[in-house]
């Protein structure tokens, strides 16, 4: 799994944060009014407790299309070097109709958010996007490109 998705979250200057972009992003293949919060799914050999329940947001739209255009298994993200791997990469259908929430995370309280990385934040609390868009999921081509060798 790329470092920059081990969860290994500290409570940040969310101010902060939030003084560089309010506009947010969760990408999912499910279709929901609210975004509720969830356990992420960690590869093997990460450490079962590792994460939070939580909504995972993202500053970044290209990196929220590609969590909800992942097919199901385990996936590897590289933001950095924009590129994608699947655990079942045949499963992936670029026609399958995903969708990206947009959350202003300006109207969440700070001490509800945690920053993981530079790329996302966890929210704990169930969020009510402003906006939501559906994209098929070949649209991440456009962003990230998806690699077949083994992470």
């Amino acid at each position: 799994m790329p470092k920059s998705f081990i969860m290994t979250g500290q409570i940040c200057a969310c101010k902060e944060m939030q003084n560089m972009q309010t506009e947010w992003y969760h990408g999912s293949r499910r279709l929901f009014s609210r975004i509720e919060k969830r356990h992420p799914v960690t590869p093997d050999g990460n450490p079962k407790d590792e994460g939070f329940e939580a909504v995972y947001l993202t500053w970044d739209f290209g990196t929220a299309l590609a969590f909800a255009a992942q097919p199901p298994g385990i996936g590897w993200i590289d933001c950095a070097k924009r590129t994608v791997r699947w655990e079942y990469p045949d499963s992936f259908d670029p026609e399958d109709e995903v969708y990206v929430y947009f959350v202003d995370l300006s109207q969440v309280p700070e001490e509800k958010v945690v920053r993981i990385d530079e790329w996302q934040v966890a929210v704990f609390d169930e969020i009510e996007p402003v906006k939501m868009e559906k994209h098929k999921a070949g649209e991440v081509l456009k962003f990230y490109t998806m690699l077949r060798d083994e992470p």
